[in-house]
């Protein structure tokens, strides 16, 4: 059964056995907030759905969940983007309604 890999992995082996060299490259956290209307209102969006699109592949990265919590609502966090141009999306299930922007984030 052949073996495929990409994307910083390396894979040696023969046979049965092989060794999984897996390269982690420097990554970013994307943190911010999701808002009904303008941002200077304040009305932050719980449960909206934020998700990063890859502008070369076109494929979906990583999602997230804006926050319920009282705090910290309408607050979003994702963890691990690599270096890469996205399209950032968000959908506020509650409305049907939708915002996006893109995002680049450098290679550091």
């Amino acid at each position: 059964m052949p073996l495929e890999a990409s994307g910083g992995i390396e894979v040696l082996g023969s046979g049965n056995e092989f060794e999984l060299n897996l390269v982690l490259g420097p990554t970013v956290t994307v943190r911010g907030a999701v808002y009904e209307g303008r941002v200077q209102d304040e009305c932050r969006v719980p449960g909206a759905e934020v998700s990063l699109l890859d502008r070369e592949s076109r494929r979906w990265v990583a999602s997230a969940v804006t926050d319920w919590e009282m705090a910290t609502v309408g607050r979003f966090e994702i963890p691990a983007v690599p270096a890469g141009r996205y399209q950032a999306e968000a959908l506020d299930y509650a409305t049907g309604k939708r915002a996006g922007a893109a995002l680049d984030v450098a290679d550091t």
